[in-house]
């Protein structure tokens, strides 16, 4: 995603001489947007159809057997995290649409 939405929090700096007199100022970007977006996503009531679906959309090779479930929680978190960032993506193009 070249769009990351730009910072989310970005924090002013600035720097000192021991008298008070300022040096230099600065920005630290913090977070993207996009980053705030995903993590703010909620995507707790997706479900896929069966395991095979799962891995094909976090792009595994290799489905996990059904009885390796710290395999398949892996992959489960995986595309947690995926979705958040889809919606996240979403919600900037929308953003970006609007402007």
């Amino acid at each position: 995603m070249d769009n990351d939405g730009g910072a989310a929090f970005p924090i002013s700096r600035a720097h000192f001489t021991e008298d008070g007199r300022l040096l230099s100022s600065d920005w630290l970007p913090g977070m993207s947007l996009r980053d705030w977006f995903a993590g703010q996503a909620t995507v707790g009531d997706t479900k896929f159809p069966d395991i095979e679906t799962m891995a094909e959309y976090v792009g595994e090779t290799n489905t996990p057997r059904e009885d390796d479930w710290l395999a398949l929680l892996a992959m489960s978190h995986r595309a947690m995290a995926k979705l958040r960032y889809d919606q996240a993506d979403a919600m900037l193009a929308e953003r970006e649409a609007r402007r």
